[in-house]
């Protein structure tokens, strides 16, 4: 939400929940990942 809806870098984000850039890129992964099969039913 940060990243994507904040305009938050993902370092920002990061910073702000205290936890790596890697965490973060991995849950926009998989965030995206869920939205696109839910959205791919309809």
């Amino acid at each position: 939400m940060l990243v994507a809806l904040e305009s938050y870098s993902q370092a920002e984000a990061a910073q702000i929940l205290g936890i790596s850039e890697k965490a973060v890129e991995t849950r926009i992964y998989r965030a995206r990942n869920s939205l696109k099969e839910k959205f791919e039913k309809f």
